[in-house]
């Protein structure tokens, strides 16, 4: 399993980079944890092993910041949920639910069709079989 986000992206995106208390292996877990919900959610519609780095097409593409994006909101809110329960700072914990939500948010477009998953040359990537009765997939290959 090929993560998109890494743990220097998540530190950011938490305002973790000084703190040494929580080791990379820390926040490696929670990115795992996105990831297998991010494929999880996307294996409804799409063929997800074309969504991984040993796809040419994918690397470098606007899919794959997509879905870099969504996997650093989510394990960086389920970050400072986990290990600051709730009060980050002198922050209410409403900064770390949004995170998942907008997360949440790209991932549900995404498998309404709302937004699509582009590769590097700018072509739709990873429909999943139109042979099936996925009526969405079929219907956005038509398009």
């Amino acid at each position: 399993m090929t993560n998109f986000a890494t743990a220097t992206n998540v530190r950011l995106e938490s305002g973790l980079t000084s703190n040494t208390a929580i080791l990379d292996a820390t926040i490696t877990e929670y990115i795992n944890q996105a990831h297998g919900i991010i494929m999880s959610k996307l294996a409804v519609d799409y063929d997800i092993s074309k969504l991984d780095v040993s796809n040419l097409d994918f690397v470098g593409s606007i899919a794959q910041s997509v879905l870099t994006r969504c996997e650093i909101l989510l394990s960086s809110g389920y970050l400072l949920i986990k290990e600051y329960g709730t009060m980050i700072g002198d922050k209410p914990i409403d900064e770390a639910k949004r995170r998942i939500d907008e997360a949440f948010k790209l991932l549900d477009k995404i498998s309404a069709g709302e937004l699509q998953l582009l590769d590097k040359n700018g072509d739709t990537i990873a429909w999943g079989d139109t042979s099936t009765n996925n009526v969405r997939a079929y219907s956005a290959v038509m398009v």
